[in-house]
């Protein structure tokens, strides 16, 4: 430190310190005991003259009523958006965290250190009671957006042990919920009012907080009993199936992993050895899907059966059966009543229909490494099936499941793909393949046009010509938007033939903008 420096630093105690002008004589304390006032250490004489406060209970209100002004008046602006459009508002959110002031941070990280039990929980009424009960009352929720790590580690024993008290049993189950279920350090955006349909209402905070839970989120289960009260009864041969897994599970067994990254994320678990052990593989669930109107599910098990239950009359209403040495892989609801058609893994698909006979189509697809995409337009009369391969636009097939059922494929471009497989070594993860995934097939609006993208390639089809009529390459594009609009640009699908494009970053942030003043 410069002399410079050193004076101010000083300065502002020269009312305990004899700063001599003359840089050689020694600093000394005007009075003998205030070293001892700073220190904190008296001698044993001057202990009566000490407070005791190891803890530093005394700044406990102080920091209690610091986060509470914080929150009462949104200092810091936490969003209330939780879609997918407040997701750059709670980025720019959890920048603004980062750059706290220290007492800021100091007050959230260390709040409860500092709150005296014997006030606390006193039988007197006081200031701290009432404060802290307006903080477990009213703003634990914002709390957890400001301080989004809050564990069970940030709330001395002294304090989690009490849970004879109702604020303390609340605060030790917020601490709980948000290490294992709420994520709000790792999702922000996904904010309390979607991740408490998850919590029991059983639960104190969902007790004290549920009435702010996102309504259009409804939470089922199947089984005999469940905590939340929206259990969907299984039939007894499921349920038979399921309690199989439970007491015939196989004994998990380990297989040699050469990437330490792909030991770390997923352990060293053979679960296909797992899974193809009968008791396992019967009683579980391989593909779910709901259907439109949201009052029914249709489940698959890995021996083949498919069980439909009404969501709202929590029954089952239908079981269908396939070859039972084969799983489906994926369930779509299409036209009819309670219609689904069904692939299991071996590429076979089959419609089934309440009271009816299965209809199945002829020649099975080829069996895809990864999973299978599919999607249906809002009549519900198609189904887009993409493979999860490599080279999956070669496969992509429109099944039409009418009265007679049958199977379009749609034409790809030809072009030399850069993938070479997958690339990881022993401390980074395997670079993913470029293939679709769920949502990112669809159809437009009456169905005339089909999408579909991976991570660096699109492509639109006509539904009335069957036609390849747009393609996109974008070289390492991590996201792409798809936006069934309500019109198409002219420019593009007016064009009897296809349209490729090799698009740059310049191009995708023009097209950005032009979404937010048109559909396309």
């Amino acid at each position: 430190m410069t002399e410079d420096k050193v004076w101010k630093s000083l300065e502002p105690i020269s009312s305990l310190l004899n700063l001599p002008l003359d840089n050689t004589e020694t600093i000394d304390f005007y009075h003998a005991t205030a070293r001892e006032f700073i220190t904190g250490n008296p001698v044993v004489t001057d202990k009566a003259f000490f407070i005791d406060d190891a803890e530093g209970y005394f700044i406990g209100f102080r920091l209690l009523a610091l986060v509470n002004d914080i929150i009462d008046w949104n200092l810091y602006g936490i969003p209330t958006e939780t879609s997918s459009g407040g997701v750059n508002k709670w980025k720019n959110f959890q920048e603004q965290l980062r750059n706290l002031p220290g007492h800021v941070k100091y007050a959230l990280r260390h709040l409860f250190d500092h709150l005296d039990p014997s006030q606390l929980f006193s039988r007197n009424e006081n200031e701290l009671q009432h404060k802290f009960e307006r903080f477990i009352t009213r703003n634990l929720l914002s709390y957890l957006a400001l301080n989004p790590r809050f564990s069970s580690s940030h709330v001395p024993d002294r304090l989690r042990h009490q849970v004879q008290h109702h604020p303390i049993r609340l605060l030790n189950e917020t601490a709980y919920y948000n290490e294992h279920l709420l994520s709000i350090s790792r999702h922000p955006w996904r904010y309390h009012p979607s991740s408490l349909r998850f919590i029991p209402p059983s639960s104190e905070l969902f007790k004290q907080y549920g009435h702010l839970s996102d309504s259009r989120i409804h939470i089922f289960c199947f089984g005999d009993q469940l905590s939340h009260g929206n259990a969907i009864p299984l039939s007894k041969a499921t349920l038979m199936l399921q309690s199989v897994v439970s007491s015939d599970a196989l004994e998990t067994r380990t297989i040699p992993v050469e990437s330490r990254w792909l030991a770390h994320k997923f352990g060293a678990v053979d679960y296909k050895a797992e899974f193809d052990h009968t008791g396992t593989r019967n009683g579980t669930v391989t593909s779910a899907a709901i259907s439109p109107d949201g009052r029914y599910v249709a489940l698959g098990f890995g021996n083949g059966m498919i069980e439909v239950a009404d969501i709202d009359d929590r029954c089952a209403v239908s079981q269908f059966q396939c070859d039972a040495s084969n799983h489906p892989i994926w369930i779509e609801f299409v036209s009819g009543d309670c219609r689904i058609a069904v692939e299991d893994n071996k590429g076979r698909v089959i419609i089934f229909a309440h009271g009816a006979q299965p209809v199945r189509l002829k020649d099975p697809f080829p069996v895809s490494r990864y999973s299978v995409v599919t999607a249906v337009p809002q009549d519900r009369s198609l189904i887009v099936r993409a493979p999860g391969d490599e080279m999956w636009y070669k496969s992509v097939v429109v099944l039409s499941v009418s009265v007679n059922p049958s199977i379009q494929r749609l034409p790809f471009p030809h072009f030399n793909s850069s993938y070479s497989g997958l690339k990881h070594t022993a401390q980074s993860p395997p670079e993913s393949p470029p293939i679709p995934f769920h949502g990112s097939l669809g159809f437009s609006p009456g169905a005339r046009y089909v999408g579909a993208y991976d991570r660096d390639k699109a492509f639109v089809w006509s539904m009335e010509s069957h036609e390849l009529i747009a393609y996109y390459q974008v070289p390492s594009c991590p996201t792409w938007i798809l936006n069934p609009g309500v019109g198409s640009p002219p420019s593009l699908y007016a064009r009897h033939k296809p349209t490729f494009l090799r698009l740059s970053i310049h191009d995708i942030y023009r097209a950005r903008e032009c979404m937010l003043n048109r559909d396309c």
